[in-house]
């Protein structure tokens, strides 16, 4: 599958690009992104790019090897005040996440994320951690409890049929491990009703969600590093931030309008901008994106 960074056009438009900038894209992926950004550059200008999956890294490492002014730092976009700092940068021009997925962690059924094919329920974005307190998708299923189960699906999946979903799990798991993703999709089709499963999205999309978003703690992760991130802006810089789901737009949207009360600077485009209908027709994993803009007009740090 072929991955097409979504929005591509708006994004270089209101990125209001300088040739000899500083720009950061803090969700390399695929690299559609920070190849359009570093069309636009200068010898001068340079672009900081990090994603905390190490396939991302080596991707990029192909696609900008002979790139001199592109920096790739595998680590999370909410260490990006810190990867500035260690490259003896203060303020930037423009900063961008994308926080949709990659097709290319869906298509690989090793790491979990899809239950298309078998796998295994991994879902962690980082996959080269050794850390002994690494969480995984098999770790929530097999260990939480019901209610942390369901409460988890309807917090980050707005699941309504959370509650079913967990208690099929838990009563699944007492015979055996649950140990794949087609094992877990066909749980959850089962525990739903009838006219659930003869939907345009599958039953088990909300759940593979809301699972991923918890492995990863994307949500909390998002909340934290938003107000830190505009605080690296140069005056006038902006930060785009490209949503898929409610549940993030309403962080984005919330934490915009608290900077604009604050005075850091303004919300371009109140309501976001959302793909045409040319381009969800060519790409239609864009159906769902939302782009929203913060400029920063001041010179807090």
């Amino acid at each position: 599958m072929e991955h097409k960074p979504v929005l591509l056009h708006e994004v270089i438009a209101n990125l209001s690009i300088h040739s000899d900038g500083i720009y950061v894209d803090g969700t390399l992926g695929a690299g559609g992104h920070a190849s359009a950004i570093v069309e636009q550059l200068s010898t001068r200008g340079r672009l900081i790019a990090c994603d905390l999956d190490p396939l991302a890294i080596s991707h990029g490492e192909n696609i900008f090897r002979d790139a001199h002014n592109v920096t790739l730092v595998r680590d999370s976009f909410k260490h990006i005040p810190e990867i500035l700092g260690t490259n003896h940068i203060n303020q930037v021009d423009g900063i961008l996440l994308d926080l949709g997925w990659n097709s290319d962690q869906f298509t690989d059924a090793s790491r979990g994320f899809s239950f298309q094919e078998d796998g295994p329920l991994d879902m962690t974005f980082d996959q080269a951690s050794d850390s002994p307190d690494r969480l995984t998708a098999s770790i929530i299923i097999n260990t939480w409890d019901e209610r942390e189960l369901a409460d988890t699906l309807y917090k980050y999946a707005d699941e309504g049929f959370s509650r079913r979903i967990a208690q099929a799990i838990v009563e699944n798991r007492k015979k055996s491990p649950i140990i794949s993703t087609t094992e877990l999709a066909k749980i959850i089709t089962d525990a739903v009703p009838a006219f659930y499963r003869h939907r345009r999205i599958h039953p088990a999309t909300k759940t593979f969600q809301a699972l991923r978003i918890a492995v990863n703690d994307e949500t909390n992760v998002l909340e934290s590093s938003i107000t830190n991130l505009v605080k690296k802006l140069r005056q006038g810089g902006r930060l785009l931030i490209i949503t898929f789901h409610s549940i993030e737009d309403r962080i984005v949207k919330r934490a915009f309008r608290e900077l604009e009360n604050d005075g850091y600077g303004n919300c371009v485009i109140k309501r976001g901008i959302t793909a045409s209908a040319s381009e969800i027709s060519q790409n239609p994993r864009s159906r769902s994106a939302r782009l929203r803009i913060f400029e920063k007009n001041n010179t807090y740090e």
